[in-house]
């Protein structure tokens, strides 16, 4: 949740700075919100050992 939180805000100032013509910190915001929104969705729906090197995961 707290990455969640501020990703979501950050891709809202994303829009609004698209809807307002400034694309390159629109860009800048999108992406670090987009990154932010990803990584908690990684984090909430993985398992531990999903993304083990140990050669067993899954098991």
């Amino acid at each position: 949740m707290i990455l969640l939180i501020p990703g979501a805000v950050l891709l809202t100032v994303a829009a609004v700075n698209v809807i307002f013509g400034q694309a390159t910190i629109a860009v800048i915001t999108g992406v670090v919100g987009l990154i932010l929104v990803l990584a908690w969705i990684f984090r909430h729906y993985s398992h531990r050992g999903d993304y083990s090197r140990s050669g067993n995961a899954g098991q």
